[in-house]
């Protein structure tokens, strides 16, 4: 998923608020969520990161851990074994 890529490199998200972006991408906190019908507000997106350093670098270290945190490779082992539970006694 490049959108997970990107974040493991300290990079913010700049992504369209569609489908299940938002429920990875927390707007303002990992990334900035975008309408994708709205060029102008893509725009705006891309021309604060840039002319925030500090943001930028915030957004991406604020992404990444969190994306280690729900993502990891424990975390996702410990999910799967406890909906595989679940699924036996279901």
């Amino acid at each position: 998923m490049p959108l997970l890529e990107a974040i493991a490199f300290d990079r913010p998200v700049l992504a369209s608020a569609v489908a299940g972006i938002p429920e990875i991408i927390t707007s303002d906190e990992m990334g900035v969520l975008i309408n994708p019908q709205d060029a102008s507000d893509i725009a705006r997106a891309v021309i604060q990161l840039i002319d925030d350093p500090p943001r930028f670098r915030s957004l991406g270290t604020h992404a990444r851990q969190r994306i280690e945190e729900a993502f990891s490779a424990s975390t996702m082992s410990r999910q799967y074994a406890t909906l595989y539970s679940e699924l036996q006694y279901a």
